[in-house]
């Protein structure tokens, strides 16, 4: 057997100090984590209830909230439109063009906090735990919810405008980024390494589920009760989210808290004496988190720093459902209810893929193939960035409505690569950081979703003028933002990486 710092030595050329730790720590909290089925699926059921209360209740809010809305601008500029939801003069130019810029900016605001709290938060699930902050992150929510409820229900004492102030509870917890990147860490925290993918894809799947339902249930809601009754529902599902997650156990593994304890008296040890109270401190500590997140996830782990960067170009790429209707109405002279219909489409795909196809991949990848985790999470994603790339051509270039379908169901196949990717990475990171790996996550997540709307709206009126072939030029970008990604994938070392762990596992061994 080698010595330890020869043994060290010669390891050290294959893997920067955070991948190295997380090679070694990675196999050892699987074997030490000892805990039982029945107490993981104590933790796994109630995430999926989580998952599902946040995409119901987000859909039976969001949707009663524009009739609200439009109905009170409305009423503003015509006094005497009793029931707005009936009245022509609602789909005024000038209404809409109010509403559109109240949704707008609300939209944009919604995800500011969680752009500036969210590492923070991460952080914070990392040192203390993830029940406290996913709890914290539950309350912001259904009060950034009650705040807009009071706006919209008394508009003759608050201006409407005043929605979008509502939207900073939203940093109480880091709001549904935040929320979302919780879920699945306590997903990951009770998952093996072989297991998280599976488990990842299930979360996905529950989350196309609920909002396969959601819409319709909506519906049908508003129809028979009223706008306001869907949205008192979808409160009482966010309400219902605080006393599950403080019901939650903390999932951490042992291991996992003892490193972290450890951690926390050296942090404490380090800050004695030290003042925090004034501005100075509060922007020290910011930059210190900025640091920690930079050494972590991109100069400690140049992988891991490359994967996020392609998730941003990922998510993008994937984002051309906000244009998919209006190409289609446009393109094929479809109506907008028969376009509604490729959502529907698209998710029952999406579903399909994730609640079925993946999960059978991935284990005949372990089984047959005989892949490790890591190699087997690299090989799907490579496989899903390559038909999102073709599919992507194929809807731009598509000449008949049966083509463009094909190739929307086409497309839907390679829609699992987001969460296999977030699988590699908490592959790829000490388990110590998960939450900090999955909030920076969420960051680039928020950031895509800020720039996609706007980019490919601007794409999509440019090829309207452009005209021809270059209608499609949403779908040829979405195929350009793949590439790129596709491309950062493939140049990641992780076979290195997996070769790397074995030959440590097997001097281990020895």
């Amino acid at each position: 057997m080698r010595e330890p710092q020869a043994d060290h030595n010669e390891r050290q050329p294959l893997l920067h100090h955070e991948e190295q730790v997380a090679a070694e720590r990675q196999e050892e909290d699987d074997r030490e984590d000892d805990r039982t089925t029945s107490q993981r699926l104590a933790v796994a059921v109630p995430c999926l209830i989580l998952l599902l209360c946040l995409e119901f209740g987000s859909v039976m809010v969001a949707l009663p909230l524009n009739e609200i809305l439009e109905g009170i601008i409305c009423q503003s500029r015509f006094e005497d439109a009793i029931q707005p939801a009936a009245d022509s003069r609602c789909k005024d130019t000038q209404v809409q063009a109010e509403l559109a810029s109240i949704l707008g900016w609300y939209g944009t605001f919604s995800l500011v906090p969680g752009l500036f709290t969210g590492i923070a938060w991460g952080l914070a699930a990392d040192r203390y735990g993830r029940k406290p902050v996913l709890v914290l992150a539950n309350i912001g929510i259904a009060l950034a919810l009650g705040a807009t409820m009071a706006v919209c229900r008394y508009p003759d004492i608050f201006p409407i405008r005043l929605v979008w102030l509502c939207c900073i509870f939203y940093g109480i917890g880091g709001g549904a980024a935040t929320y979302n990147a919780l879920i699945f860490t306590m997903a990951s925290d009770i998952s093996t390494q072989a297991q998280r993918s599976t488990a990842f894809f299930y979360l996905g799947s529950a989350a196309t589920a609920g909002l396969l339902v959601a819409g319709p249930l909506t519906a049908l809601i508003m129809n028979l009760a009223g706008a306001w009754s869907s949205v008192y529902c979808g409160l009482t599902l966010f309400l219902l989210t605080i006393p599950i997650s403080i019901a939650l156990p903390e999932t951490r593994s042992k291991a996992v808290i003892k490193r972290m304890e450890l951690a926390n008296a050296a942090a404490n040890d380090a800050a004695a004496g030290s003042t925090s109270w004034d501005i100075r401190g509060a922007w020290h500590a910011a930059v210190e988190r900025l640091k920690v997140m930079v050494r972590i996830l991109f100069i400690g782990n140049p992988t891991v720093g490359i994967l996020l960067c392609s998730s941003l170009f990922t998510v993008v790429g994937q984002s051309v459902t906000a244009v998919l209707l209006q190409y289609a109405t446009k393109r094929f002279g479809w109506a907008w209810s028969k376009a509604g219909l490729l959502i529907t489409a698209k998710g029952l795909t999406t579903l399909v893929l994730t609640a079925v196809l993946l999960p059978l991949v991935s284990h005949l990848l372990l089984t047959k193939g005989g892949m490790v985790p890591l190699i087997k999470d690299w090989w799907i994603i490579r496989g899903s960035a390559v038909i999102g790339v073709l599919a992507s051509l194929a809807m731009g270039l598509s000449p008949t409505s049966s083509l463009f379908v094909a190739s929307l169901v086409f497309n839907s196949l390679g829609g699992g690569m987001y969460l296999v990717l977030r699988s590699m990475l908490t592959e790829l990171v000490d388990p110590t950081h998960v939450a900090l790996l999955m909030t920076a996550s969420g960051l680039f997540l928020t950031i895509s979703e800020l720039i996609s709307g706007p980019l490919l709206a601007q794409l999509f009126r440019l090829g309207l003028e452009l005209g021809g072939v270059w209608l499609g030029l949403p779908f040829f970008a979405s195929a350009a933002m793949l590439t790129v990604s596709a491309i950062m994938v493939f140049c990641v070392p992780i076979g290195r990486i997996a070769r790397a762990r074995s030959s440590s596992h097997a001097e281990t061994d020895d």
